[in-house]
């Protein structure tokens, strides 16, 4: 497992550096908030036949999500296309004499 996670850092250092994506960034950054709270939903019905130690981590887990959701519907709204101003008009270009 430490090995995993080693390569995933090496990776990921090695995209930095060559000007690449951060896959795993941009994988946890695509999901929607109604998956985040789904999953903490399934985390905390799970903890409750748990032992006392892992449903601590799982309700931890939770809270995560949670904030994490709501992090994302603050900071990165649906756009409604009815709510959106219209796009300006392409300006006019006058030539001088």
């Amino acid at each position: 497992m430490l090995q995993i996670v080693r390569n995933r850092e090496q990776k990921r250092s090695n995209d930095a550096e060559h000007g690449g994506v951060d896959m795993y960034a941009a994988a946890a950054s695509t999901k929607s908030t109604a998956e985040l709270q789904g999953r903490a939903r399934r985390l905390r019905t799970q903890a409750a036949s748990l032992s006392p130690i892992l449903a601590e981590t799982y309700e931890r887990r939770a809270h995560e999500l949670d904030l994490q959701a709501w992090l994302e519907a603050a900071f990165n709204p649906p756009i409604d296309p009815e709510l959106e101003p219209p796009a300006p008009a392409p300006a006019r270009i006058r030539a001088v004499a």
